[in-house]
Parts: structure tokens; sequence; C-alpha cells
């Protein structure tokens, strides 16, 4: 039993939390003698407590950086840096462009102030200005603010 990451041939093993408790029990134990109350209600069982929370913390940090080494599970930075030792960049966000028919009054100009909301919450800005005909509905061309999946 160990409070510490393991590394093996079929991957990383992290503690679970009660081995990591037990490791810091038997720490007491040794340091305090054998009739030293581990109870969560003593200080000392609440200093074990929060040394293994302290201990989940960093192994959980830890688990996370070996990942960023995987391309399979690497991302943000990391998957940059690992796509770079191939000559592989990312391809920039883009912002989606929609068609949106604007009804309305004629002789109504819609230019770049113009926005538009998605029904999923996503926002819109038109990119060229044209104005409602006497058919009422006008066809016009918008980005979305945000970058993203097209």
């Amino acid at each position: 039993m160990t409070s510490q990451i393991t590394i093996t041939k079929t991957g990383i093993v992290v503690p679970q939390a009660s081995d990591i408790k037990e490791v810091f029990q038997g720490v007491f134990t040794n340091a305090f003698g054998t009739d030293l109350s581990l109870d969560d209600a003593t200080p000392q069982g609440s200093m074990i407590d929060d040394f293994t929370l302290q201990k989940q913390i960093s192994n959980t940090n830890d688990l996370y950086l070996f990942n960023q080494f995987n391309p399979e599970t690497a991302e943000g930075v990391f998957q940059d840096a690992l796509g770079s030792l191939f000559g592989l960049k990312r391809i920039e966000a883009k912002h989606s462009i929609v068609n949106c028919e604007c009804i309305g009054v004629q002789g109504t100009v819609i230019d770049s102030n113009a926005m538009a909301q998605s029904t999923s919450g996503d926002l819109f800005q038109a990119i060229e200005t044209k104005t409602i005909p006497a058919s009422g509905t006008v066809t016009v061309q918008f980005k979305s603010v945000e970058t993203g999946a097209i």
C-alpha cells in the first residue's frame, strides 16, 4: 500500500483515499505510539484527514499533467505542443456565417449594428448592410460573435 502514484506497464495507478489515509495513520502511530486515537474527531484525526485531502489534490494534479503527454488525452497548450513535435498546427477557430431571413417594414435598414440570437443562445452580428424591400423580406448574412465549432 502506498500513497504515491505508480506507473506500471499498463498505465498510471492512483491510490485510493482510504490507502492514503492509512499511510498517514501509520506515520502518526509510528511517531506518537499505538495508543494514539486516530478518530476523525480528534485533532490528530483531523490533521490526517487534511493531509489525505492535500495528497489527493496533489495526485489529481500530477495525473492531469501525466495525461498531457498522451496525444489521446492531452488538451489545450499541451496538445498544441505534442502536435508541434510533428509539425502540426491547430486550425484556428472560425466564426460561423449564417443567412438570416429578416422580415420587417419596407425601407428598414439592417446594418452591422444588427444582432440576432439563435435558439441555443449564440449571438450573431450582421456583416452586410441591406434594406428591406417592398416584399418585406430580405436575406442578410450574419457571423457568430464567438469563434468555435461551425
